[in-house]
C-alpha cells in the first residue's frame, strides 16, 4: 500500500489549452488518463520511466498508444528520453517534503529541550504525559504510516495505559516507533494489505510488545514467520 495524500490542482484546469487539445482528440477518457498518470507520478515520487506506458495502459484498461500520446504529444509532461515527470507535481512534492522536514525538526527540538530539562533518573508521570509530543514523534518517525490528525480522549486513555506498561519510558516508546517504520510488514508490504497504525500499537498490551520483541522485523518476514504471527494473533 502506498502513502496516500491530497494533492492540489487548479479547479479550472480543464480550460487549459493543452487539456482542451486532449479533450478534442481523446475525449473525456483522455482527461481521465491524464489525471491518473498525475496521481501515479505523485505515488512514485514525481518520476516514472517512459517505458512504463504499457503497464500504465494495462492498469487503466486503455490503449497503450493513447497513454503514450497523453504523455508525449501535448507538453503536459517533461521527459529526458528515459523518464517523464510533471513539473507542477515536482514543485508540490518538494513543498510537501520541506514542510514535513520543518515539522520533524520542530518535534525533535521539542524532545531535545524536554530531555535537557529532565533529570536522567526521572520519568514523566502518566497523568502528566505530553500527548501532543507523542503524536508529533509518531508522525515524524513513522512517515510511512497513516498520520494522526486528532488525539481523542479514548486515544489518550490507551496511550496512558501503554506508557504505564512501559514504565513511562519515552525511549522505549521511541524504539517501538522506529521498529514499526523499519518493518516492511508494518508498512503494508504483506499478503493481507494490512498496515500498522497509531491506534493499533496502543490498542492493547500485546502489540507494542510484539514490535519490541522483533516479531515484525524484516528478517522475520523473509523467513515467512510474520504472516504466521499475523494469522495466529490478529
Amino acid at each position: 500500500m502506498k502513502d496516500t495524500f491530497y494533492f492540489q490542482h487548479d479547479y479550472n484546469a480543464r480550460n487549459d489549452p493543452k487539456i482542451q487539445r486532449v479533450l478534442m482528440e481523446h475525449g473525456a477518457a483522455g482527461i481521465g488518463i491524464f489525471w491518473c498518470v498525475v496521481e501515479m507520478l505523485y505515488e512514485q515520487g514525481g518520476y516514472m520511466p517512459l517505458n512504463d506506458c504499457k503497464s500504465i495502459a494495462f492498469a487503466l484498461h486503455e490503449e497503450c498508444k493513447t497513454v503514450q500520446s497523453i504523455i508525449n504529444d501535448y507538453d503536459l509532461f517533461c521527459n529526458d528520453g528515459e523518464v517523464f515527470w510533471s513539473q507542477s507535481a515536482i514543485d508540490r512534492l518538494d513543498k510537501r517534503k520541506s514542510i514535513a522536514e520543518k515539522r520533524k525538526s520542530a518535534a525533535e527540538a521539542r524532545w531535545a529541550q524536554r530531555d535537557n530539562h529532565q533529570q536522567p533518573e526521572q520519568k514523566p508521570d502518566a497523568d502528566e504525559l505530553d500527548y501532543d509530543l507523542i503524536v508529533s514523534k509518531f508522525n515524524s518517525i513513522c512517515v510511512s504510516l497513516p498520520k494522526v490528525q486528532k488525539l481523542t480522549q479514548g486515544r489518550k486513555n490507551k496511550v496512558k495505559a501503554r506508557l504505564k506498561e512501559m514504565k513511562n519510558d519515552m525511549q522505549q516508546l521511541e524504539l517501538v516507533f522506529q521498529k514499526m517504520e523499519a518493518s516492511d510488514f508494518c508498512k503494508g508490504i504483506n499478503s493481507n494489505g494490512w498496515k500498522a497504525t497509531f491506534d493499533w500499537v496502543f490498542d492493547n498490551d500485546k502489540n507494542w510488545v510484539k514490535v519490541t520483541e522483533g516479531n515484525y522485523d524484516n528478517d522475520r518476514k523473509s523467513t515467512g514467520k510474520v504472516n504466521d504471527i499475523w494469522d495466529k494473533n490478529n
